[in-house]
C-alpha cells in the first residue's frame, strides 16, 4: 500500500492476496505468475524479465500515475464514504 501510495511502479507475485489488490498488470507495474511446480531458476528469471522491461520501456512515469490512481480508491476520505453509504443503505433496508 505504501508503495502504491508513494506512486511507484510495482513487480510483484500472482499470489491470491495483496498483490492483485494493488498491481494492475501492465498498467501500474507487473505481476509475475507462479506455480507450485515451477523451479526457482524460472521464477527468478519471471523476475529479472520484468524489471528489465520496466526499465527499457521507459514506462515508469506512466505507471507512476497508474499507482497513484490505484492508491486514491485507498484514501481515508474514499474509506470513509464508501462506509457511510453502506451504512446508510443497511439503516435504510432494516426500516424497511
Amino acid at each position: 500500500m505504501e508503495a502504491v501510495g508513494s506512486g511507484l511502479p510495482l513487480i510483484g507475485f500472482d499470489v491470491r492476496y495483496g498483490n492483485q489488490t494493488f498491481i494492475d498488470d501492465g498498467k501500474n507495474g507487473y505481476l509475475i505468475p507462479v506455480s507450485s511446480n515451477q523451479v526457482e531458476d524460472q521464477v527468478i528469471a519471471a523476475f529479472v524479465e520484468k524489471i528489465v522491461a520496466l526499465f527499457s520501456q521507459g514506462r515508469q512515469q506512466e505507471m507512476s500515475q497508474n499507482s497513484y490512481r490505484v492508491a486514491e480508491n485507498f484514501m481515508t476520505s474514499r474509506i470513509e464514504a464508501t462506509w457511510s453509504q453502506l451504512l446508510k443503505e443497511v439503516r435504510d433496508d432494516s426500516a424497511l
